[in-house]
């Protein structure tokens, strides 16, 4: 297993995300907030795994209206288009706090990546902002990426999440 860090200083984010998007067949990822902006930053990476036959999934939170609606209808556009892709939303998962995370998955065969750090899907997060985001490469049998796995399916099968529709957008 190999671990790293990136902080948009010494490597940025956009730049290993895109690698990691074109050399995958399967990319999860949950952030709090997208933006138009950064959805266009990873757009041809995520064009080629689509197109690749590659599953893609986006878990998007809507808590304190930070993500961009017309990502929304971005991502959903493309999920429409493409029976590999899907997009869920959330707003707040307890009384207590909202829904923040950011978590890139990527995996070929057994082989995979997991990006966890602070970086939601936006310019700021890719390119901008000074971010801490630790990348663990490694197998689908490694405790880390495993445990990131099931983080991910927790929050995919949470009863609060949202299969949105063109109803649900335009609210």
């Amino acid at each position: 297993m190999r671990i790293q860090v990136i902080d948009n200083v010494v490597g940025d984010m956009l730049t290993t995300l895109s690698s990691a998007i074109g050399d995958t067949q399967d990319v999860r990822i949950a952030v709090a907030f997208i933006s138009r902006a950064g959805l266009a930053m990873i757009d041809s990476a995520l064009k080629l795994a689509l197109d690749r036959g590659a599953t893609v999934e986006f878990l998007v939170g809507l808590d304190m209206r930070s993500t961009d609606p017309q990502a929304l209808e971005t991502l959903y556009s493309v999920c429409s288009n493409h029976p590999t892709a899907a997009m869920y939303c959330y707003a707040s998962l307890t009384p207590a706090g909202i829904y923040h995370p950011k978590l890139y998955l990527f995996k070929v065969d057994q082989d995979a990546t997991c990006i966890i750090g602070s970086s939601n899907l936006t310019e700021g997060g890719l390119k901008k902002n000074v971010e801490v985001n630790a990348i663990i490469e490694g197998t689908t049998s490694d405790e880390a990426i495993s445990d990131a796995y099931n983080t991910y399916n927790r929050l995919k099968f949470h009863p609060k999440r949202v299969v949105p529709d063109e109803e649900f957008l335009n609210l």
